[in-house]
Order: structure tokens, then C-alpha cells, then sequence
């Protein structure tokens, strides 16, 4: 029997790997450098079994849920291949979840940016009604939940309106893809 803190932290890292899996998709259809987001955990990491009980490290003051780093969820020494190119498949880069936030970052990377929503209620019978504006601001748009690449690529990617763009900012990633 797993703890009740242990059963949220699973369901909740779950839910990041389907996010993650469809967020570095969306980066690598688009041929842009992913940025991590920043997790909350539920877990202190062990390699102990005396944390299972109770997700926490004895002595450990930290407050539930907290940010975690990201080698709580993922195995970074694997992320690490994830740039190189393989076999002539490109590689996709990426930053740490603090990369946006860096005072020295660019003008353009700082103001350059876009917010892309998914929604259920969004259906395209072709790529270019796909887009539906979220807000009167022309740096938004809606795609349709279940999304297919070739609609990502003809709705965000080169000779869209979204080209030139520098941050493409995914208001959610679970289950995006169809």
C-alpha cells in the first residue's frame, strides 16, 4: 500500500511525462529549442526505502508540494543525448525552466512571445481554420485539442503567422496530440 502523498506524486509525474512527451514534440515538429517547465513534487527523491511512508526525508523541513528539480522526474543524464543528432535525425535542444527568466536574455526573446491554448471545442476540417484567436491580441491563438503535427507545423511553423515569433508559450501540453 503506497501512501496517500506517494499515490498524488505518481499521478502527478504521470501526468508530466504525457505533458512533456507532447510539449518537446510540438518543439521538435516546429524545429525551436524546448524550455522546461518547472515541476512541483510531492516527494523528497531517496534512494532510500524509509521515504516511501511518509515522502519525506527525516529532518526535512521542506513544504509540500515544492519545486523540485528536474532530476526528481526525469533522468537528465538521458535528456543530455536528447540534442545530438542521431543517425541524421536531428536533435532537439533545450533549456533549463529558468532560461525566460535570466536578466541577460535578449530583447527579443523577451518580448517576442505567443500564448498557444488547445481546446476540445476547436474543430478544423483543414490546418487553416485550425487557428482561432484567444484573445484580441494577434500573439494568441487556440488549436484544436488532439492537434496533428501537420496542423502544429501549417499553424505555428514557417508561413504562419507565428514564424517570427521568439517564445512559444504552451498554455497546456497534456494530451495535445491526437
Amino acid at each position: 500500500a503506497q501512501s496517500p502523498r506517494l499515490q498524488a506524486h505518481l499521478k502527478m509525474a504521470d501526468r508530466y511525462l504525457v505533458a512533456l512527451r507532447d510539449a518537446m514534440s510540438i518543439a521538435w515538429i516546429l524545429n525551436r529549442t524546448f524550455v522546461f517547465p518547472r515541476f512541483l513534487c510531492m516527494c523528497d527523491r531517496s534512494e532510500w526505502p524509509d521515504v516511501m511512508p511518509t515522502c519525506r526525508l527525516e529532518n526535512s523541513d521542506l513544504e509540500f508540494p515544492f519545486h523540485c528539480p528536474l532530476n526528481f522526474l526525469i533522468n537528465v543524464h538521458f535528456m543530455q543525448g536528447v540534442e545530438d543528432e542521431v543517425a541524421g535525425q536531428r536533435g532537439l535542444p533545450y533549456r533549463e525552466h529558468s532560461f525566460l527568466t535570466n536578466r541577460r536574455l535578449s530583447a527579443h526573446l523577451r518580448e517576442s512571445r505567443a500564448s498557444i491554448g488547445f481546446s476540445a471545442g476547436i474543430q478544423s476540417a483543414d490546418s487553416t481554420s485550425a487557428v482561432a484567436p484567444l484573445t484580441s491580441a494577434v500573439s494568441n491563438a487556440t488549436l484544436p485539442l488532439g492537434a496533428t503535427d501537420t496542423e502544429v507545423l501549417s499553424s505555428l511553423g514557417p508561413g504562419s503567422r507565428f514564424e517570427d515569433v521568439a517564445v512559444l508559450s504552451l498554455d497546456s501540453a497534456e494530451n495535445v496530440f491526437g
